[in-house]
């Protein structure tokens, strides 16, 4: 993990210096937040689609789902927090935010689908 955020924070750099207008290191900060948020949530996603499938009581997967939307709070306050110490203008912090929970949706499609998948092949 601690080696692709390095790699990921060169990779910022070198773009960064390409630019006319460089990157602040709170904008980098902030989006190498992101991407170690989105990689995050793609495994909660599969757990969240995984628990739904298998659940028969629908209290169980609303709750993990809620309990996984307030975790996902403080991670979007520090990810938004550095990209406007960086002057990222409002709209862009939005956008950022929701592309940075859209792993989440896609793990939860994957779970949800190999939990069905894994119910089928445990009825034959």
């Amino acid at each position: 993990g601690v080696a692709l955020i390095r790699l990921l924070d060169q990779g910022l750099t070198s773009l960064s210096r390409n630019r006319t207008r460089r990157l602040s290191r709170y904008t980098r900060t902030g989006l190498l937040l992101g991407l170690g948020i989105a990689l995050h949530n793609f495994p909660e996603g599969v757990a969240l689609g995984t628990v739904y499938t298998a659940s028969t009581n629908p209290g169980g997967w609303i709750g993990l789902a809620l309990l996984m939307a307030l975790h996902n709070i403080p991670e979007g306050m520090v990810m938004a927090a550095a990209m406007r110490l960086g002057n990222i203008r409002i709209r862009k912090v939005i956008w950022a935010l929701v592309l940075v929970e859209l792993p989440m949706g896609v793990g939860a499609a994957l779970g949800g689908f190999f939990g069905e998948l894994s119910a089928l092949s445990t009825s034959l």
